[in-house]
Formats: C-alpha cells, sequence, structure tokens
C-alpha cells in the first residue's frame, strides 16, 4: 500500500474510534467503548509505526506535506511503500 492509503486507512479507523469513545461516555453503551478502543489502538499504531519517510525511517505527522522535515527527501505519496 502507498503512503496515501495507510494515512487514509488510519484517519477512517481513528475517527469513528473517537465517535464510539464518545457515544459509550455519554449514552453509556460499554460495548461501543470497547469497540471505539479498539479502533483507534489500531489507528494509532498504523500511524506510529507504518506511516514513516522511507527515506530516513522519521514518523511523519498526519498530513506532513511534500517532503520530510527530518532527511529533506520528497514524500511520492502515491508509490508503494517497500517493507
Amino acid at each position: 500500500m502507498t503512503l496515501r492509503r495507510w494515512t487514509i486507512l488510519s484517519v477512517i479507523l481513528l475517527v469513528p474510534g473517537f465517535v464510539l469513545q464518545f457515544l459509550s461516555r455519554t449514552v453509556f453503551v460499554p460495548e461501543a467503548g470497547v469497540i471505539g478502543g479498539l479502533l483507534l489502538a489500531a489507528g494509532l499504531a498504523i500511524q506510529l509505526f507504518v506511516i514513516r519517510c522511507p527515506e530516513c525511517g522519521a514518523h511523519l505527522p498526519l498530513f506532513p506535506g511534500e517532503y520530510c522535515k527530518y532527511c529533506g527527501n520528497r514524500l511520492d505519496w502515491d508509490k508503494p511503500l517497500r517493507r
């Protein structure tokens, strides 16, 4: 997958996770809290361990721009990441 797709997947997991966590606190639905926590954990894991600069390996925050702020490498958002 590409950097762009990993970032989109992370956001898709984080947003419903936050919503479910909020609902579990306001409406008291414990199951929503568990599911929301799992979604949040998955989204954060992707952010921390997958979305990195292909050159230097530095962590890239959400929507970092076109260049890595650590090594200056141009980020190709549509190039598949190598493992």
